[in-house]
């Protein structure tokens, strides 16, 4: 997109020429640092739902002044040769516009329709409308089982999943079921090329085409160097989203177990909430799976003492069942403030076992904590264990 920025910026101006974008994104603001960073000042459009229904990107699409598509992914000739013609109104009377073939225009339904429900349940989600999560989230879920035979909508279920997992009004579970809906839309088109990244954003590092997310710091290191703030980012980044390429490989387990004998003492769930979710390969043919965990204090209850050691994860798997690429996980969180709430991740890989199905991952973390604002600070164990069942 740079590249097609600096070539169309001498015909903006004095041509009449208008760029605009759609990014199919989950996450809105990684976008806009992309375009902050590249200087990219044309409207970017937000479609997380696949409502262009796309299958591949980027995708270069001509429109001349009349609203006629004249050229998609063009060759440089075909470009230029659009940017110099003159292109005559059409002579035969354009269809009126049909209202109920736009999704998002609430109102061109019949009310109480599918398409209807359709329609609000995505707007109040692209809009976050306060209060009407939950119902948009419960709609579109019940949707998907509605017409289990359409992918598009098991894909939408679980953007909107993800977004509630993203948000403050996050459910148990919310990640695990965003991953479920898109493989089984993936399931239902194979060939979808925007579900199936959506997927290998998060999924092991053997099924990633490349790395999504690795140009993050240094687009912020250059952005706060000329004087700018750079966008913030509200989803904050998983470890495997950063990650590079790799085939898995087993830790040499080199790595020792922090608290062998169980004597620190044990937080539970009322103090920090641990969240996991696990994403399989895509190609259906590996057996290997990203596993994530997640790791949040109870509002009102704890939060973080960042004046002490880093948060560490212990892990460990039946060596009948799978192996894991490594035991030992520190957080990368690195908050400024003396205290803080976020949510720290962590994520490891597992190989299931040839003829195994199905694997439980058990493990500990072990971090600083304190009691309310001002309470006693503690280091403590918690505890968790992780079913990993292959699709």
């Amino acid at each position: 997109m740079p590249g097609w920025h600096d070539a169309l910026l001498p015909w903006r101006d004095d041509d009449g020429l208008a760029v605009i974008g759609i990014t199919e994104e989950q996450h809105p603001a990684r976008c806009r640092l992309f375009a902050q960073w590249k200087g990219l000042d044309w409207p970017i459009l937000w479609d997380p739902f696949n409502l262009t229904e796309s299958k591949v990107v980027p995708l270069h699409v001509l429109i001349d002044e009349h609203g006629i598509v004249r050229g998609v992914n063009p060759t440089a000739e075909a470009l230029e040769e659009f940017l110099l013609g003159e292109f005559p109104a059409p002579t035969t009377p354009r269809a009126e516009h049909d209202a109920g073939a736009t999704l998002l225009e609430v109102g061109a339904h019949a009310q109480g329709s599918f398409e209807d429900l359709h329609a609000r349940a995505l707007s109040d989600l692209l809009w976050r409308v306060p209060g009407r999560m939950d119902a948009a989230v419960d709609t579109l879920e019940r949707q998907a089982i509605e017409r289990a035979d359409d992918p598009r909508y098991a894909f939408r279920a679980g953007v909107a999943r993800r977004m509630r997992y993203d948000s403050v009004e996050r459910e148990p579970g919310d990640f695990q079921a965003a991953l479920d809906h898109w493989t089984r839309a993936l399931a239902g088109d194979p060939n979808q090329y925007i579900w199936r990244r959506r997927i290998q954003q998060y999924g092991p590092r053997m099924d990633k085409p490349y790395p999504f997310y690795d140009w993050i710091a240094t687009a912020q290191r250059e952005i706060t160097a000329r004087g700018e703030v750079p966008c913030e980012l509200r989803a904050a980044l998983t470890p495997v989203e950063l990650a590079q390429p790799a085939d898995f490989r087993a830790g040499d387990g080199g790595a020792s177990e922090p608290d062998p004998s169980g004597r620190i003492q044990r937080a539970d769930d009322g103090w920090i909430a641990v969240e996991s979710a696990v994403a399989f390969d895509t190609s259906a043919s590996s057996r290997v799976a990203s596993l994530h965990f997640a790791l949040r204090p109870r509002a009102g209850r704890a939060h973080w003492n960042n004046e002490a050691e880093p948060t560490i994860v212990w892990l460990d798997a039946d060596a009948a069942h799978g192996r894991l690429d490594r035991q030992l996980l520190e957080s990368t969180s690195r908050p400024t403030a003396a205290v803080s709430d976020e949510l720290r991740s962590f994520t490891a890989e597992l190989e299931l076992a040839d003829g195994v199905d199905t694997a439980v991952v058990r493990g500990y973390a072990l971090t600083y904590v304190c009691e309310d604002v001002d309470g006693t600070c503690l280091f403590v164990r918690r505890d968790f264990a992780v079913e990993v069942t292959r699709p």
